[in-house]
């Protein structure tokens, strides 16, 4: 997604500079950028659908995990423990969810 920002947006160079720097890992503040912009790009029915399940994947990870943290460390830059109870995760689930929006991104 912040790949598509500074290609497609209609900022100005250094609107998009703050714009990147102002996400950090917020999946929801840069998805709502690009959303923008695909959206503008769309053409047919299909496509809106397609675009609603990517936001609804999107949503789901940032619901979990709002700073982009809990899947790469144990604990928070203040010492919190960031996954509190065992959790089971299918991950043949994940990581097919995974493929589809790298593929809707590449595509």
């Amino acid at each position: 997604m912040k790949k598509i920002l500074p290609k497609y947006s209609e900022l100005n160079k250094g609107e998009k500079i703050n714009s990147l720097k102002g996400f950090g890992h917020n999946l929801m503040s840069v998805w709502n950028q690009v959303r923008f912009i695909i959206s503008k790009a769309i053409t047919y029915k299909d496509d809106i659908e397609m675009l609603n399940i990517v936001e609804d994947y999107i949503r789901q990870f940032h619901q979990f995990d709002k700073k982009s943290l809990k899947f790469r460390y144990l604990i928070d830059k203040e010492l919190n423990i960031l996954l509190k109870k065992t959790m089971k995760i299918d991950l043949k689930n994940l990581r097919e969810r995974m493929e589809e929006i790298y593929i809707y991104f590449k595509g």
